[in-house]
């Protein structure tokens, strides 16, 4: 069984407002769940506030968590450090046990197998769950790092949630969203699928996942 889901913020990095997710189920349909970065990142995106996790979680609205203060992906320390961070990020928002917390690697981003273990061994022990987005096509260097990163320890694969960009297919409603198709490590853990960028209607981009990601969202009380 698929859910399909609609969220705002990723490429506009917006906070969530009353006025948004109007807009949003007028447009798109009635999100399941919404992905939200972790604490501010100057000039790039606004952290989830808890006036934000009231609002959707009183519509019943789930989130996705993503940590993206980092820019370059290499190097296992960097990996360890950018995991302490988004640990303390999500520990002081009161993000509870078993979230998963996703790396947020953008196509232009440098990324190497090191990077990737350095997150998992340090997310992997605490009380949320290794996580990963990116450009997980085949020819993509995201995908190389993590077929590298699951050959040194295949333990990886097994347990590091996989969310990919590709294939594009547009945004859609939800009512239109394309059959559940995505590029990636189809063997391992990948479950989300974020096939539609840039809406002009909103500002959201549009998602789709498999119903056992709901385990690692953050689900109202």
């Amino acid at each position: 069984m698929l859910i399909k889901i609609f969220f705002g913020g990723v490429d506009s990095a917006s906070r969530t407002t009353s006025e948004l997710l109007s807009c949003v189920q007028k447009e798109f349909g009635d999100p399941a769940v919404w992905g939200r970065y972790l604490e501010n990142k100057e000039g790039v995106s606004f952290g989830l506030t808890p006036d934000e996790v009231q609002l959707l979680h009183e519509k019943g609205i789930s989130f996705l968590v993503i940590y993206n203060h980092f820019t370059e992906g290499t190097t296992y320390d960097k990996g360890v450090a950018e995991a302490e961070l988004a640990l303390q990020y999500a520990k002081e928002i009161n993000v509870p046990e078993g979230v998963a917390l996703f790396a947020n690697v953008e196509p232009e981003y440098p990324i190497d197998a090191e990077f990737i273990l350095g997150w998992y061994d340090t997310i992997s022990p605490s009380q949320y769950k290794p996580a990963i987005y990116g450009y997980f096509s085949i020819e993509g260097d995201v995908r190389s790092a993590y077929d590298s990163a699951v050959t040194k320890n295949p333990e990886l694969g097994e347990q590091m949630i996989v969310w990919t960009n590709q294939p594009q297919k547009g945004i859609t409603t939800e009512g239109n969203a394309p059959e559940f198709n995505p590029d990636g490590p189809k063997e391992n853990k990948q479950i989300v699928w974020q096939y539609g960028i840039d809406a002009e209607t909103c500002n959201i981009d549009t998602i789709l996942f498999e119903e056992s990601f709901l385990e690692y969202v953050w689900r109202p009380e």
